[in-house]
Order: C-alpha cells, then structure tokens, then sequence
C-alpha cells in the first residue's frame, strides 16, 4: 500500500494549479485527473496539449488525451476553460458537473502551428458532462464530435450560444445508436432561449436532425476564415466584431479574448 501510494503521487502533474495523471510512460500520455486539486481551482483555465513533469526524472512532456470523468465536478470557483485540439480526445461522463461559477467552454474546433493546420480530436464528450452549470452561457462543439452524451448540457439555464462545427449533426445527438429518442442533451429552456450557429449551408441539416431541430434560433457562421470587417461611416468605430475563429458579434464583447 505504501509503495502504490508513492506511485501515484509521482504518477501525478500539476500544471496552473490544474492535477494531471500519467497514464503511460512509453506513449508519454497524461489525462486531467480526477483529483482534489480540481475541485477548488479557480477563474479562467486552458488545459494544455502537453504538460511537464518537472519533478520527474525525464521532465519529459506527456500529451494531455482526456479529462477523466468528475475531474471537475462540484467546483463553484472555475470561470471559463478553454479545451485545446491537439491530442485531446474526450471529456467523461460528469467531468465539469454542477461547476456552477462556469461561464464558458471552448473546445478548439482547428489550430494552425508553424503554418500547419491541425483539426480538432475530441470526440466524445460524456454523460451529464456540463451537467446544472447555471451560469454557462457559451460553448463551442468541434467539427470532430462524435457523441455527446445524455443530459451532457442539461440545467445550464443560462445558455444563450452554441456554436456547433459540425457539419452532420446526426451523429452527435440521440440518433446516436446507444441512445433512445427519450434521451436529452439540453434542457427545455434551452431550445428557445439559446442560438445555435451551425457551419454555413448547414442549417437545413440541424433544423431536420432530432434534438437540434427543436431549437427555435439557428444561425449560419463562417466557419473557416473571416469573410470582412465593416466599419462605421468614419472608419474609426467598430460596428462588427470578430474573433479568431470567424464568429462575429454585433457589439463589442464582454468575455476576455482577441477580437479583429
């Protein structure tokens, strides 16, 4: 018992006071653990692709390839998180649950490094993932999704956007095989309070694909690139605004972030 207990603390990473688990040390593989650290961390967090082990002996980087399920479950302090594209495959079932000071998910849709573009890995994003955060207003879903568990974004009340990337929403929604028809990912609220933005040219798909046709506001964005940049009369006020994954926003926003 001892011995297995020292293992596991050097089996462990704390990077920006998020806790990380290596998962193997040939492949160099770290998932963001479900661990006390992360119940209490606070404010705006990213993950990272890769994290250091700077106690150990190697101090080798480990892909980060997942969030176990619960890694955040119950924490009232984190803000926002920002999920990143590289090696990132999946969010478990309950990973951010009741984190109800949560006010926006990003998971990385592409990245473009040394003049390479990377598109997004996740795939999978659990059972009652997002579950009760009230205070969500934004999330973002990846081209890559795959599923989206039951009840995944159920009981955040708040949520007013949803930019989906994904060009067939069949696949992410109760259609799912492993799914009945009475399975929800959204709340009721959520349908007529929220705006879902699809890719562009998609919107007929979502308003005839299951859960995704219940909701009321369906926009198109350009998903790729930044079609223009319009200005006032003077050419001094910005009347649109846009951030560094094309979305546009008719004044100026509030959340922190780049914007053209």
């Amino acid at each position: 018992l001892i011995f297995s207990s020292i293992f596991e603390a050097f089996a462990q990473i704390e990077s920006n006071n998020i806790y990380y688990k290596i998962q193997s040390y040939s492949e160099f593989t770290a998932t963001v653990a479900d661990l006390p650290g992360n119940k209490t961390c606070s404010g705006a967090k990213e993950i990272p692709n890769l994290v250091t082990d700077e106690f150990g002996i190697y101090r080798h980087p480990y892909k980060v390839i997942a969030i176990e399920p619960s890694a955040f479950k119950g924490n009232t302090k984190l803000t926002s998180i920002y999920i990143p594209i590289l090696y990132m495959n999946s969010i478990g079932d309950d990973a951010f649950n009741g984190c109800t000071a949560l006010k926006k998910v990003t998971i990385a849709n592409k990245a473009v490094i040394f003049g390479t573009e990377y598109p997004a890995a996740i795939t999978f994003i659990g059972k009652k993932a997002f579950y009760g955060c009230t205070n969500l207003n934004t999330i973002t879903i990846p081209s890559s999704t795959k599923h989206i568990g039951d009840e995944a974004f159920y009981g955040c009340t708040a949520l007013t956007q949803i930019y989906s990337y994904m060009d067939s929403p069949n696949i992410a929604n109760w259609n799912y095989p492993a799914y009945s028809a009475y399975e929800e990912i959204f709340s009721e609220v959520t349908y007529s309070k929220a705006t879902l933005y699809v890719p562009k040219g998609c919107a007929k798909y979502y308003k005839q694909s299951g859960i995704w046709s219940k909701f009321k506001n369906i926009v198109e964005f350009n998903t790729a690139q930044i079609d223009e940049i319009k200005v006032d009369d003077n050419g001094q006020n910005v009347t649109l605004w846009y951030d560094l994954c094309g979305r546009v926003f008719n004044q100026k926003p509030t959340e922190p972030g780049v914007y053209i």
